[in-house]
């Protein structure tokens, strides 16, 4: 087996052979793994060593049908295992959390990722190349101004990862981040982190902070998944200071990409409806916001939980279908509603939980025992 996964990395992870296999063994892991193991030490037996190994010395003309079945089985994982092998193996990591893997299979394999990453930085710098010179207006001045920053390998492979690896929509998503980087903090911030203390003294947003319109909830959720909590109702009634409210939204947005459990499993969105009102809303902030979430910062927002929203109100019934399509057709099959008219709070609080949230991480106004202030 050793010898297979030498020629073949990605044997046991991802090959239509061992997918196979462990179908056949009704996806018993361990039946699986002893099958497979000795699948190999036969085959070895009767027919050599494996095609493509280093003990196989066998012209280039092979005509083997069985070797040549081995191969197409083994050979070439597919796009998207590659996504499910990149997001689990965190290949930057790869030496400390397979520090028991075979070197060899290891080596080869983390020269397949990256063979397989830059071809996909390659199909997304094709992307970018489509788009038309006024979309990119921010973009192309910021990889101007910071090669280092906006045109680098690194920063396009934030964009793949946080798509699945889909050029199309990491092109898209990189051009639209920096257009609203440029929108909300200009071109002479736009470089540089932005800190708690810019936030309250440079961009007078220390109300909307504090007052908690958006926020990290502590640890995660039985998936592991990152949760934002959305104060609808605490939006500020002033266009300037819903502009001050996007600017905190952003500041939220990358301090998760901080944490180990957004890069790995994603987050969560909750939202907090009852108690919004008309005055809450403005295009400029529905129009802006959008995007923000779901089409610019490189996070995987996984779910979107609507909380209470309020069914009668005649601006929600207006805003709701423009919202709805503001965040795409992704996105709209992710939002689940939570409108409690049964059991209000309790109801709202254990579909949560059966939704993977856990009760002590959630804030009192959702059913949860975790204290706002």
């Amino acid at each position: 087996l050793l010898e297979a996964q030498r020629a073949f990395p990605f044997l046991t992870s991802s090959s239509s052979h061992a997918k196979m296999i462990l179908m056949n063994e009704e996806f018993d892991a361990q039946a699986a793994a002893r099958r497979l193991v000795r699948y190999w030490d036969r085959r070895r037996a009767m027919l050599g060593a494996v095609p493509g190994s280093d003990g196989d010395r066998r012209s280039g003309g092979n005509t083997d049908m069985v070797a040549s079945f081995s191969r197409d089985c083994v050979e070439h994982p597919s796009d998207q295992d590659m996504v499910r092998i990149v997001d689990e193996w965190d290949v930057d990591r790869l030496k400390k959390r397979h520090a028991r893997m075979d070197p060899v299979v290891q080596r080869r394999a983390l020269a397949c990722v990256k063979e397989w990453q830059s071809r996909r930085e390659a199909e997304m710098d094709r992307e970018l190349a489509k788009l038309s010179n006024a979309a990119k207006t921010a973009w192309n001045d910021a990889r101007k101004t910071r090669p280092d920053l906006a045109d680098s390998s690194a920063h396009r492979s934030i964009f793949l990862r946080s798509v699945e690896y889909d050029p199309v929509l990491a092109a898209r998503r990189m051009v639209k981040y920096w257009e609203l980087k440029y929108r909300l903090f200009g071109k002479e911030r736009a470089f540089g982190p932005v800190k708690v203390e810019d936030m309250e003294d440079v961009d007078g947003c220390g109300e909307e902070l504090h007052r908690g319109v958006f926020y990290l909830l502590p640890g995660t959720d039985e998936h592991g998944r990152t949760v934002l909590f959305l104060r609808a109702d605490k939006l500020p009634a002033s266009a300037e200071g819903l502009r001050r409210a996007l600017k905190v939204i952003w500041f939220v947005l990358h301090s998760s990409l901080a944490l180990r459990s957004t890069w790995n499993a994603g987050a969560v969105l909750l939202i907090y409806v009852r108690g919004l009102s008309m005055h809450n809303l403005s295009m400029e902030f529905g129009s802006t916001v959008c995007p923000l979430l779901f089409d610019s910062v490189p996070i995987k927002i996984k779910a979107m939980h609507d909380l209470f929203p309020p069914r009668g109100a005649w601006f929600v019934q207006v805003a709701r279908p423009v919202f709805r399509w503001l965040i795409g057709r992704k996105a709209r099959a992710r939002v689940v509603e939570h409108e409690g008219t049964k059991g209000g709070i309790e109801e709202v609080l254990q579909e949560l939980v059966e939704c993977g949230m856990r009760e002590e991480n959630l804030p009192e106004v959702v059913g949860g025992t975790l204290d706002e202030e």
